[in-house]
């Protein structure tokens, strides 16, 4: 592939400062020339994403839900309810008064694509963490297939359910930060997972920029090509004049961040974050929980904390958005294995915010969201990348933070 995209190497990385830039100021940019003056744009998915297509799908019905309730409690007068389904599967609640019991009872649609070994060890994880819903156990069957997982019952909704809570209210986002914080100190014995983010393509937190970008389809490339080819970027020390050349560009930002490798949920949008019922005296830090953590791996720790970010949308703003850093620093340093500063933890997010936009773009014209918002999403990323190109950014390939842990290589 011929390079297009330029990089500092490591001796020229004095001709420009090891600087940040301020995301919120390129994102309200680019959404005022959007004419966005409002909320953004509806992210209504129009195609069926759906993975798993032709493989055997499982009998996911109440009658089944009642017999594997029954089966996980040994008690006769188990009874279930539907609670809520999506495209991963339904879940139910199955109580049983003799037993004074009740749980959140998942039935997979797919179990054929899990993998159920990984799931185990995750959910056990977080659960005895504290950072996930408390894990019960689990039924699988080979035939027919069948998955079932039982967790606590979580009274509450998940964010994107309630009116009167966004991700951007102070309380919220500083309860958030915290649980990423916590999160983020998870180690390999704690959750014995191969690290696995620099060759695997999935989860996106990913550092295989070039296999995940692949495996995206061809008239989401096409569509790229053309979004570069009609705005290039040009400038003393970046120049990106085709898909391949970005490609290239993502690859080495996302190697060069100092940003360490740690237990990431890579997933937390409005609907895994739950807030409890509560009483009026409880605090948004006991309310809230990070929920579904299947997408959850090893990965970089600024693309997840940035994931989350770009949730706030139409109230992104620079107060937030330094808040928010703050308070995951004050719980890291109080409970991790290293002191970060502020201007450390920016430089990180500066390495990985393009990239962040970059997919979440490509991804979201995958699944057939509207074009304005696709579009957006991507002119918000290139002009991150016009910072690199005049010099004001850099992402210079310094070494990793010692102490922390490394990709495992392929077997």
């Amino acid at each position: 592939m011929k390079l297009q995209a330029t990089i500092l190497a490591v001796g020229e990385a004095s001709k420009v400062p090891f600087k940040a830039f301020n995301p919120v100021e390129i994102f309200q940019k680019v959404r005022n020339e959007h004419g966005i003056m409002n909320d953004l744009p509806v992210r209504t998915a129009t195609k069926n994403f759906n993975y798993a297509k032709g493989t055997p799908k499982a009998n996911t019905s109440p009658e089944k839900a009642l017999m594997f309730c029954k089966e996980h409690t040994g008690a006769t007068d188990a009874t279930i309810s539907l609670l809520g389904e999506g495209g991963q599967g339904v879940v139910y609640n199955c109580s049983s008064a003799s037993m004074n019991f009740e749980a959140a009872e998942k039935l997979y649609r797919y179990p054929s694509t899990l993998d159920t070994e990984r799931m185990r060890i995750v959910d056990q994880a977080m659960s005895d963490s504290g950072n996930g819903p408390i894990y019960y156990g689990t039924i699988e069957e080979t035939f027919p297939p069948a998955y079932v997982n039982f967790y606590e019952l979580l009274y509450g909704d998940t964010i994107d359910k309630i009116e009167s809570i966004r991700p951007s209210d102070i309380d919220v986002y500083r309860a958030a930060a915290k649980k990423f914080a916590s999160m983020h100190i998870i180690t390999e014995e704690d959750c014995p997972r191969p690290i696995t983010n620099c060759y695997h393509t999935w989860p996106w937190n990913t550092r295989a920029i070039q296999s995940h970008y692949d495996s995206s389809p061809k008239e989401a490339h096409e569509w790229v090509d053309d979004r570069i080819a009609e705005n290039p970027v040009h400038g003393p020390f970046l120049n990106i004049t085709s898909g391949d050349g970005l490609i290239d560009f993502m690859y080495d930002v996302m190697w060069g961040t100092m940003s360490p490798t740690v237990w990431s949920h890579n997933d937390a949008h409005d609907g895994n974050v739950f807030i409890r019922d509560a009483g009026q005296d409880a605090s948004m830090e006991e309310r809230l929980m990070l929920i579904d953590y299947d997408n959850s791996e090893f990965g970089t720790r600024a693309w997840d904390l940035a994931y989350y970010v770009i949730r706030f949308y139409e109230k992104f703003n620079t107060d937030i958005y330094e808040d928010f850093l703050n308070a995951y620093l004050r719980e890291y340093n109080r409970i991790g294995v290293r002191q970060f500063s502020y201007e450390e933890l920016e430089q990180e997010m500066t390495c990985v915010w393009p990239y962040l936009f970059m997919e979440q773009s490509v991804f979201y014209k995958t699944i057939g969201v509207d074009a304005d918002f696709c579009n957006f999403m991507f002119d918000v990323m290139q002009e991150m990348l016009l910072k690199y190109a005049d010099g004001t950014a850099s992402c210079p390939w310094t070494g990793r933070y010692p102490g922390f842990p490394k990709c495992n290589p392929p077997a």
